[in-house]
């Protein structure tokens, strides 16, 4: 790593004093606008967790469960997942950590803000619980798959701009997708995957490649060594047994038990395609590219509906579906069409792929639900209250995400992933 010029360092030391300003501003907002429910008498809390016979956990016990599971799959899990690249390495995972830090404390006030919009209601205070922080996640998630494909190529303080900028553009396409088009809140697919992707797939037009990317790419390799592909497998991993966790939240409480096992059915049968396929297409052997992304492809396609609406067998077969769509596409698709944007860690194609698999799976689900009137015993319009227009929105919500994504990830990537803010901004090596 080059020594940095004075010039760079004096330029350094700016925008990290403006971070610091950043955090002041967001202190001084949660002091104005948010607060803390007061405790009552019949707060949950009240419930003694070891009362013998009980099988009802208090309500903020069990969303800390779901809470640290997420958590844990959101910072450490994509945080090793990107340590594969030996041009930034572990650099990675500290980057994962600064931008989440970040991240979290802006989506809470912009979640909040596109909920008071939907409602009306501006005179209350905005009450931070435990799912607030799980959205906040969720939005941090959509991040990070951001920066999955822009990793090495845009210094810390482009990431953290950009992460700003998509932070209020997520939230904004969610107010768009969940409350104007009525869609259901599970579709995570979309919400989070899809759209990340496509604001990447943006920003990655304006972002110039390193050196390390660049030879890597030209040598027909992801710059990857063995030490850091175990690094990115044990990532990849954390991600499989926590996926049930985060697609589980936002289903109804008397659908979790069946989204955790079908997410968990799905992933098992992607990562059993995942090692089938590689080593049909490639000589033998694995591919560790193909197995650090086509493994999770089966959590992201159930991060749908499809995990509430359907049965075992077709959440396997949703796992199998998405580990060969997104293989198919790292192998065939990705070198020809997007090699320029020198996605090294097929970002696109892992999420977006399987978010397509979801979105088209969880619209033939819907219209068969719909067709049936009830699904294990709930009403189909308890679940989707649009009634028969519910594919059809889900349609709309994915060519929406996709359209928004896409245009405001051309819009930021303008702004922060030009040349010129990365010279400003103090080079591209930290």
């Amino acid at each position: 790593m080059a020594k940095p010029t004075d010039a760079e360092v004096k330029t350094r030391k700016v925008f990290f004093f403006l971070f610091v300003l950043f955090e002041i501003a967001f202190i001084i907002l949660f002091r104005t606008v948010s607060n803390y429910a007061e405790y009552t008498a019949d707060t949950p809390n009240n419930m003694n967790f070891n009362t013998p016979g009980s099988t009802v956990y208090p309500t903020d016990r069990l969303e800390y469960i779901f809470f640290v599971n997420i958590i844990t799959m959101t910072l450490i899990g994509y945080g090793l997942l990107y340590s594969y690249n030996r041009a930034h390495g572990f650099v990675a995972f500290l980057y994962t950590l600064l931008i989440s830090g970040v991240t979290f404390q802006w989506a809470l006030l912009m979640n909040e803000f596109w909920e008071r919009v939907n409602s009306g209601e501006w005179s209350t205070e905005f009450f931070i619980t435990i799912p607030s922080l799980i959205k906040a996640c969720y939005t941090t998630t959509a991040v990070l798959i951001t920066f999955g494909t822009i990793y090495g190529r845009a210094n810390i303080v482009q990431l953290v701009f950009i992460a700003g900028f998509e932070a209020l553009a997520y939230a904004l396409n969610r107010y768009i997708i969940q409350y104007q088009l009525n869609t259901n809140e599970i579709e995570l697919a979309i919400f989070v995957h899809v759209f990340g992707a496509f604001f990447g797939l943006g920003v990655s037009l304006f972002t110039s490649s390193g050196p390390e990317t660049v030879s890597a790419t030209a040598a027909g390799h992801d710059g990857s060594t063995q030490d850091s592909n175990i690094v990115s497998v044990l990532g990849t991993l954390i991600l499989f047994v926590f996926f049930p966790s985060y697609n589980a939240f936002v289903a109804a409480a008397g659908h979790r038990s069946r989204v955790i096992v079908n997410t968990f059915l799905a992933t098992t049968s992607s990562a059993l395609v995942t090692f089938a396929f590689s080593a049909l297409t490639n000589g033998g052997k694995w591919r560790m590219s193909e197995i650090r992304n086509a493994t999770i492809a089966g959590g992201v396609a159930m991060a749908s509906s499809i995990s509430v609406l359907c049965g075992p067998a077709a959440a396997a077969g949703t796992g199998l579906v998405a580990a060969i769509a997104v293989q198919v596409f790292i192998k065939f698709i990705h070198p020809k069409v997007f090699s320029s944007l020198k996605d090294a860690h097929y970002t696109h194609a892992t999420h977006a792929i399987a978010g397509l698999v979801a979105a088209v799976g969880s619209m033939i689900a819907i219209a068969d639900a719909y067709s049936q009137a009830t699904f294990y015993g709930d009403r189909t319009t308890a679940f989707y209250p649009s009634g028969e227009n519910a594919a059809g929105n889900l349609v709309a919500a994915y060519f929406v995400t996709v359209g928004m994504g896409l245009f405001q990830g051309i819009f930021v990537g303008g702004l922060f992933g030009n040349k010129f803010f990365a010279q400003i901004s103090g080079g591209a090596d930290y």
